[in-house]
């Protein structure tokens, strides 16, 4: 792993607060693979923006013309970033698209954890937890 990837994480680390790093990038961009060397390097868990699709009861004109509108940005908000904001275990729920089934997944609070996908830094995904 590069150099500056790893002083930039400790830095966070030594914070001692709830801290995320996001890999965000296009399709094939090697987010996943370096989510997980990240996440195998400093222990932490990895909250794929994947499980994040809108349904397509949500999936409006409107909604799908803004930048990042086939993420459901205010799900991820609520049930991860606010959650670890707060150092809280957040139990999220992973949307599968080929079922349309959520199901529940887990996020426990740690000094970091690792946010992988496209739009993992959308505006609205976000709230300051980088």
């Amino acid at each position: 792993m590069n150099p500056e990837i790893t002083e930039s994480i400790m830095g966070l680390i030594k914070t001692k607060k709830p801290r995320a790093v996001a890999v965000d990038g296009g399709a094939g961009a090697g987010k996943s693979t370096l989510a997980a060397l990240i996440a195998e390097r400093f222990d932490c868990g990895v909250v794929h923006m994947d499980d994040f699709f809108l349904p397509p009861e949500r999936k409006t004109p409107e909604r799908l013309s803004e930048p990042g509108g086939n993420v459901d940005y205010e799900r991820f908000r609520r049930e991860v970033t606010e959650r670890l904001l707060l150092g809280e275990r957040c139990v999220y729920h992973r949307y599968d698209c080929k079922t349309g089934v959520l199901s529940p997944a887990e996020a426990s609070p740690g000094p970091l954890t690792v946010v992988e996908g496209v739009y993992c830094l959308h505006p609205l995904s976000e709230r300051r937890l980088i």
